[in-house]
């Protein structure tokens, strides 16, 4: 083989390879997306069974715990989730942003970790 057909060779394999790597790069991006679709939607069915739990944790005792063994088995399931203790569901889409202008007072939300202008804000929904 000539050196002329051996580079356009080499270029050709460079090039597919080039688009192989781009369309790999896509295809795990479209997987990550929906892997953290579907981890959001099952933290959501987390926090919404916590909040069915603990309404069985205090029944037959107002807004405290209980101590019967219906009460101890939903505490123990809270316990098992309780790295979401302080999570709440929100709607899916932003309600808002942060606004930020030091200086005039004006500061619509705070953001943990410090204010940055252009946040989105999310409501909570009601149980």
């Amino acid at each position: 083989m000539s050196t002329i057909t051996n580079t356009k060779h080499r270029r050709l394999i460079q090039e597919l390879e080039a688009t192989h790597e781009a369309d790999c790069a896509e295809a795990y991006k479209a997987e990550a997306e929906e892997l953290r679709k579907q981890l959001a939607d099952r933290e959501k069915q987390i926090v919404m069974l916590r909040g069915y739990l603990e309404q069985l944790a205090c029944l037959g005792n107002g807004d405290q715990h209980g101590n019967s063994i219906g009460n101890d088995i939903a505490i123990k399931a809270l316990n098992t989730t309780d790295d979401l203790s302080n999570c709440i569901i929100c709607d899916a889409e932003p309600v808002g942003v942060t606004v930020v202008e030091y200086g005039t007072g004006v500061c619509a939300a705070w953001v943990k970790g410090g204010m940055k202008s252009g946040q989105p804000i999310y409501k909570a929904r009601m149980k």
